[in-house]
C-alpha cells in the first residue's frame, strides 16, 4: 500500500497512513478518513481546505504559546495547521476511531506537548483547562445540541473551563434554506430575539445572543460556506460579528499530495 504526504496550505505536511472512512457507530456519517484519502480530484480535499480558511479566520489575535484541546482529532488535517500557527505549549486530542487514532500517534509521535488519548470527546473534553479548545462537531446545529441534547454534557463542561477562545464547527448552514424556518421557530420558543431568516449570516447572530444568556460567550468571528459555518466564541458582550463567506472553490488545490511511498 502506498502512504500519502499531503501539502496543506502550502505550508504544512500530512504524513496519511493507509485507511478508509468507516461508518461512526450509531451514525451515518462516516470518519475523518473520508475528507482526506480520496480521490485527489475529489471535492472532499477542496471542502476541507475551505474548512481551514474558515479555521484561520477564527483564530486570529490568538497569541502563539497557548493551550489547545481538540476533542475530535480525525486524521491530523486541522492539528498540522494549528500546531504550526498557534506553537501551543500544551495540544491534546481526542479520537475513538481506530485508524484515525493510530493515524494521529503516527503524526504526533516525539512532539513536544502533543497529548493522544483513545476517548470519546463527548466524555472527555472539557475535563482539563486549555486556552482555546476547537471543537470540530461532525453533527452540531442549534436545534440537535440545543433541544435534542446532541453533545450537550461535553459542550457544558468546556464552557465551566472558561476558556480564552472556543471554536465551534457548526453544520446548520448545509441545506439551509430547507429548514431555517423551523430552526427560526424553535429559537423564538426557548426566547431568542433575534429572527433567523433566509440569510445565515441571522443564524449565527442568533446564537450569539443564545451562547450569550446562557453562557456567558458570544460570537466574535465566523467563516462560512454552503455546508457549515466556523464561529468564534469569547467570553464577552455580544457586538459586531466579524463575518467572511468562503465561496465554492476558494479550497481548489491547497490540499495536495506532496509524495507518495511505498510501504514495506
Amino acid at each position: 500500500m502506498t502512504n500519502i504526504t499531503l501539502r496543506v496550505l502550502d505550508k504544512y505536511d500530512l504524513p496519511l497512513l493507509p485507511g478508509e472512512a468507516t461508518p461512526i457507530p450509531g451514525q451515518k456519517d462516516l470518519s475523518y478518513y473520508e475528507y482526506v484519502s480520496t480521490d485527489p480530484n475529489s471535492s472532499r480535499w477542496n471542502e476541507t481546505a475551505k474548512n481551514l480558511l474558515c479555521v484561520l479566520h477564527c483564530l486570529e489575535g490568538v497569541p502563539k504559546g497557548i493551550s489547545l484541546e481538540e476533542p475530535f482529532g480525525g486524521v491530523g488535517v486541522f492539528t498540522v495547521v494549528l500546531r504550526g500557527e498557534l506553537k501551543p505549549v500544551t495540544h491534546r486530542l481526542f479520537e475513538i476511531d481506530p485508524q484515525c487514532y493510530k493515524q494521529l500517534t503516527t503524526i504526533t509521535r516525539g512532539k513536544k506537548g502533543m497529548q493522544v488519548k483513545k476517548r470519546d470527546a463527548n466524555k472527555r473534553m472539557g475535563r482539563k483547562y486549555s486556552d482555546v479548545f476547537v471543537i470540530d462537531f461532525p453533527f452540531f446545529t442549534l436545534v440537535k445540541w440545543h433541544k435534542k441534547g446532541i453533545w450537550k454534557e461535553g459542550f457544558q463542561r468546556v464552557f465551566k473551563q472558561k476558556p480564552k477562545r472556543i471554536l465551534v464547527t457548526d453544520g446548520a448552514s448545509a441545506l439551509y434554506q430547507t429548514h431555517w424556518f423551523k430552526t427560526g421557530g424553535y429559537a423564538k420558543s426557548i426566547g431568542i430575539t433575534t429572527e433567523i431568516t433566509k440569510e445565515r449570516e441571522s443564524y449565527v447572530k442568533a446564537m450569539s445572543e443564545l451562547y450569550w444568556k446562557e453562557q456567558g460567550y458570544s460570537i466574535t468571528r465566523c467563516g462560512y460556506h454552503g455546508s457549515c459555518f466556523y464561529y468564534a466564541l469569547e467570553p464577552k458582550e455580544p457586538s459586531e460579528i466579524d463575518f467572511k463567506f468562503f465561496p465554492s472553490g476558494s479550497g481548489k488545490g491547497l490540499i495536495k499530495i506532496a509524495s507518495n511511498t511505498e510501504e514495506i
